[in-house]
């Protein structure tokens, strides 16, 4: 197994590829241009599974394609709110993580959280994770006075809260 991963970027040019690939994949996404192939729900959630339970360098090297794959496949309206579900977790868990590990930049970090959060409103789910994660983001970096209002319920911790 390589060492090359997760050196901060950009010490490292196995990560620094790596996460301009995944910049790359978030701008067009968020342009609604991810240009690539429409892929099963099936096959989409076996990728995102391999992506989240593989190591660092290798999970670099999958979201860009997985992100792009996922997004033209929600475009072309294939099980649209399985797959947005599906981006909800993607984006704030699995790419938002790694791009944290691997010292990407705070805007780019911010990226994936931003779609995630997108995503309740395309669902018409304002009480959504990709809520969450815009909160648990905004916490991670001190922005507490961005913070939207926050009802928590009793002894369930921090993701039960309601925005």
């Amino acid at each position: 197994m390589s060492n090359k991963l997760p050196v901060p970027a950009p010490c490292n040019g196995d990560t620094d590829a790596a996460v301009e690939a995944v910049r790359l994949a978030l701008m067009a996404i968020s342009r609604k241009r991810p240009r690539e192939q429409v892929v099963g729900l099936e096959e989409l959630q076996a990728r995102a599974q391999a992506v989240e339970s593989s190591d660092y360098q290798h999970r670099g090297e999958m979201l860009p394609d997985l992100i792009r794959d996922l997004h033209t496949s929600i475009m072309a309206g294939h099980d649209p709110a399985e797959l947005l579900e599906l981006a909800v977790l993607v984006h704030a868990q699995t790419t938002r993580g790694w791009l944290y590990v691997v010292g990407a930049p705070l805007d780019l970090r911010r990226e994936p959280t931003t779609l995630a959060h997108r995503t309740p409103d395309d669902l018409d789910e304002p009480d959504h994770a990709g809520r969450r994660g815009v909160v648990i983001e905004m916490v991670a970096t001190g922005a507490f006075d961005l913070l939207p209002s926050v009802q928590t319920t009793p002894g369930q911790g921090l993701l039960s809260f309601r925005v």
